[in-house]
């Protein structure tokens, strides 16, 4: 190839044709306030061949020209090729056209609001560009303001105070800087504030100076849903911690000293108006427990890298029972809202002790169990955490309860789900089998699939130690024969990935069908199904505690707690949460005291909506052994419907028996004459002497009396109409029937 040819192709390769030919548009992006420098362009490059390189009239070299004033400019663009093209462009000054920086526009109880500006400048959270102060808004001066935050300045902001006439509207002001620049302020009017209730739920006082109180709290949403906070300060006003941003809050914060509080609710007006209602404060007291006392607190942990310390990203353990010898005293961790999961703090007297965690999956590797620690005048707070490892890779669980079971009324069921290890239970599966006898009429959430009486949940990966509850409501027909009947239910959550424990991952329940009965009351079940009124010692291992209520008054119940104090017959370190009907937390108080508080349940009363107006809590729980036969095991719970005396249930007992010493025989041997009846009956039960109950379908002993020779006259005249079940005991004999009382 010749010198010359080459040459040309070389300039060819160098110098690209473009498709377009090169051109350059300015474009205003901001247009400056009055004169000042807060204008923005922007050249508009095309066609040619990039990169371009710009230069404008004065003198930048960016696409972009920031922070200009009013005026006349140009800008030549050159591409690749070197060619060029030019613009320009005169920028023109606007007046102010501004907005208040309050994006939360609730007023203050006595209808002030105020319009809030950053200072001069350019404020890079609103992009307003600000000129030189004093500022007039309605022709009155705008007053300086400090914003602080935990007790430090951070800002310094412009305030305007007015009394609002139009709610809920947009309304627009004139406004003048110090440099007679005029232009309009547009501010959100919001409504008057209406503080949510504020419930303080339990107060834990503080031992030994130490920072071991607790105070619990609900409250819920702004009347007219507008953003509220609640914080906690001293008397003086010192600011100590905040919850909530416009939402619903339920907390417990335990690491207060002795001394006076208060909750203090505020709005995004409260800063600047100061005394204008613009807070609702509620005092409280954190007592002092002197001396006297220890505190042991600390959290329970999955410590993935086994290192004994806890880091970033390790979870809380939370619904994890501890042990503390002597006593027994009992502690749950905490499933804190605000990602304190796995905390626990107790109150003990002053001595030396112990304390293990009660987990059949879980395992602390750093500390000798269980752990000795002591509590003395010279050291009465100490810190113990439990850094676990699981016990198995993964288990899953989950369990069933269910309300009242009446003719013609719909029954609640609920399923609980839980993950209770650290791995993932990958994508699963809940499937739950109602009684063929009932009729499917909801669920939340709705199932995946519905086929004849059985549902079922495609449920999404299980992270570590989550849960979830589904609640289904069925319809029962109303057939009095179904009276004394169980209706049975099974569920079975199948994970993805492999679970080691297989036990827990099905369950079933029997829920007996009664006529007229107490809605507030607790059962028991034991875990062979044997009897609801035995607990058989080679048998059972586990009873199953169902605790019902139902709100049977004239208005909307806020706030229910449930307590009930376990019995010394009863091992608390091996109790398990089941399903309940709403959300709750449950947390154990003064060391065997189970406590479920739904805080903001709304459950509205029987008159309005009966089928919404019942609840139930669940747990499984076993005896502490040795248990000699004919103990009694005997507890009751007490439920508080708000500010109300509590409503203490009926006794629930069972009593514990070997099964060789009970000959369970058919119903044929009670022989009962007439049935129906309304006034006495002839009682047949063999030859030997025993007594005969009589009880309500519920369980309920409504007579009993002793029979000599297992044959004699019973009078049931003073009973109410309705069904029966006739149980003899007599001698090793055991059995039981149906009477009918007649009018």
């Amino acid at each position: 190839m010749n010198r010359p040819l080459r040459t040309l192709l070389l300039l060819a390769i160098c110098h690209t044709t473009p498709l377009f030919a090169l051109t350059v548009n300015i474009s205003v992006n901001v247009f400056p306030t009055c004169n000042y420098p807060s204008g923005q362009l922007h050249a508009n490059a095309s066609g040619g061949v990039g990169p371009y390189s710009y230069l404008w009239s004065n003198g930048a070299t960016t696409e972009y020209l920031f922070d200009v004033a009013p005026g006349f400019y140009s800008v030549t663009v050159t591409d690749a090729n070197s060619d060029q093209a030019t613009d320009d462009h005169t920028l023109v000054g606007q007046p102010y056209s501004l907005s208040d920086l309050d994006s939360n526009p609730v007023l203050c109880s006595n209808g002030l609001t105020g319009v809030v500006l950053p200072g001069p400048g350019y404020d890079l959270a609103s992009g307003l560009y600000m000129g030189p102060l004093p500022y007039y808004v309605e022709g009155q001066l705008m007053q300086e303001h400090v914003i602080e935050e935990f007790m430090t300045p951070v800002d310094t902001v412009y305030t305007w105070v007015e009394q609002a006439t139009l709610f809920d509207t947009f309304v627009t002001y004139t406004f003048e800087d110090g440099a007679g620049c005029t232009g309009t302020l547009m501010e959100s009017i919001g409504y008057m504030v209406e503080w949510p209730q504020l419930d303080i739920l339990d107060i834990q006082g503080a031992c030994a100076g130490g920072s071991n109180g607790s105070i619990t709290f609900q409250t819920g949403l702004e009347g007219h849903g507008q953003w509220t906070q609640v914080k906690i300060e001293t008397i003086g006003g010192q600011y100590l911690m905040s919850f909530g941003a416009g939402a619903e809050v339920e907390t417990n914060t335990w690491n207060l000293p002795a001394g006076d509080y208060q909750l203090t609710q505020f709005n995004s007006e409260s800063g600047f108006l100061v005394g204008s209602g613009c807070h609702l404060s509620t005092p409280f007291t954190i007592p002092d427990l002197g001396n006297g006392c220890g505190n042991i607190s600390g959290t329970v942990y999955m410590d993935n890298n086994e290192d004994c310390a806890r880091q970033g990203g390790e979870p809380g353990a939370a619904g994890v029972v501890l042990e503390i010898l002597p006593g027994p005293v009992y502690t749950i961790t905490s499933n804190d809202l605000y990602g304190n999961a796995g905390h626990y703090s107790v109150n003990l007297p002053l001595g030396a002790y112990t304390v293990q965690q009660q987990s059949a999956v879980l395992e602390d590797h750093c500390l000798v169990a269980p752990a000795p620690f002591t509590l003395n005048v010279g050291n009465a707070l100490q810190t113990l955490s439990v850094a676990d490892t699981a016990l198995v890779p993964l288990d899953a669980s989950v369990s069933l309860a269910s309300g009242a079971a009446r003719p013609g009324f719909q029954l609640a069921l609920a399923a609980r789900i839980a993950n209770n290890t650290l791995a993932s239970t990958g994508a699963s599966t809940l499937t739950v089998t109602f009684d063929p006898v009932l009729s499917f009429l909801s669920a939340n959430p709705a199932p995946s699939n519905i086929v004849g009486n059985t549902l079922t949940w495609n449920v999404a990966a299980f992270s570590s130690f989550q849960e979830r509850t589904v609640h289904v409501q069925l319809q029962i027909p109303p057939d009095i024969l179904l009276l004394g009947t169980d209706l049975l239910f099974n569920a079975a959550f199948a994970t993805g990935n492999a679970d080691a424990v297989l036990a827990n991952n099905s369950t079933s329940l029997a829920t007996t069908v009664t006529g007229s009965y107490d809605p507030n009351d607790k059962t028991a079940h034991t875990s062979s199904g044997a009897s609801d009124e035995l607990y058989y010692i080679d048998q059972d291992e586990w009873i199953d505690y169902t605790i019902r209520f139902q709100n049977t008054g004239t208005d909307t119940a806020f706030n229910i707690v449930i307590t009930d104090t376990i019995p010394t017959e009863l091992d608390l370190g091996t109790l398990e949460v089941g399903a309940s009907s709403h959300p709750n937390s449950l947390s154990i108080r003064d060391g065997n005291v189970l406590r479920w508080a739904f805080y903001n349940i709304q459950l509205p009363d029987s008159n309005v909506n009966e089928p919404a107006s019942h609840g139930f809590v669940s747990f499984r729980i076993k005896p502490r052994l040795p248990l000699a036969p004919t103990t009694p095991i005997e507890n009751i719970a007490n439920i508080f419907f708000d500010l109300n005396p509590p409503v203490i249930t009926e006794p629930s007992v069972l009593t514990a028996e070997f099964s060789t010493s009970i000959t369970h025989a058919d119903a044929s041997l009670l022989f009962i004459s007439p049935n129906p009846t309304s006034q006495q009956m002839m009682v047949r039960a063999g030859s030997e002497s025993g007594r005969l109950s009589i009880h309500v379908p519920d369980g309920r002993l409504v007579l009993s009396e002793w029979i000599s020779g297992g044959q004699g006259i019973i009078d049931v005249s003073g009973l109410p109409a309705g069904p029966y079940v006739l149980v003899w005991e007599g001698g090793t004999v055991r059995s039981q029937t149906k009477l009918i009382k007649a009018d």
